[in-house]
């Protein structure tokens, strides 16, 4: 009777794990199957036009503030040359792409952002607080250089009125900064504020 009741047993044990490796291996197929006759990535839908005309309006009333762009670390890996980047046009065509410049800046609706003027931890001490001054020269360079698009923010009065003015502008932050904190960077950088 025993052995009957084990051999029953290890039957439907048998046939639970079937059913879930058969399940299994149906659902494994369906997926390569679908997988493989799709013709490649699905093209994102078409936005709604008056959801997009909704979208556009409030990002023209409120700006959208990005809040960490190394534009000027960028500009510091191509031994800061000016006249190796242009970002009144698209970047992404350089050697290494970059991800920002004023078209796709305008076409996202970008209306703010945070300039990171990145420190590594290494270097530490002067040659640290020589990195971020530099970083932050880049930035006003770009403010001069790009005067109808750029404008410095030092305050959320600054913004909004810059936003209502131009529609966009940058603000300046020092991150990675503990670094600098050993040379009191903090006598060094206001001054480039």
């Amino acid at each position: 009777m025993r052995a009957r009741l084990d051999r029953e047993r290890r039957q439907a044990h048998s046939g639970v794990a079937m059913n879930l490796r058969s399940t299994l291996g149906a659902l494994i197929l369906l997926m390569i199957v679908t997988t493989g006759s799709a013709s490649g990535p699905t093209p994102p839908a078409k936005p709604d036009p008056a959801t997009l005309a909704e979208v556009r309006q409030l990002l023209r009333e409120v700006p959208l503030i990005d809040g960490h762009n190394d534009l000027p670390w960028q500009y510091r890996k191509r031994s800061n040359d000016f006249n190796a980047i242009d970002l009144a046009r698209d970047t992404r065509e350089l050697n290494p792409p970059l991800v920002t410049d004023i078209p796709r800046l305008r076409a996202g609706g970008v209306g703010a952002q945070f300039w990171s003027v990145y420190v590594p931890t290494i270097p530490a001490g002067p040659p640290a607080v020589q990195a971020v001054v530099e970083q932050i020269d880049v930035v006003h360079q770009i403010v001069a250089q790009y005067p109808e698009t750029f404008e410095m923010a030092l305050t959320a009065g600054d913004i909004e009125r810059i936003h209502r003015a131009i529609g966009y502008q940058y603000v300046l932050s020092v991150h990675g900064h503990a670094e600098l904190a050993r040379q009191r960077a903090s006598d060094a950088l206001p001054q480039f504020a």
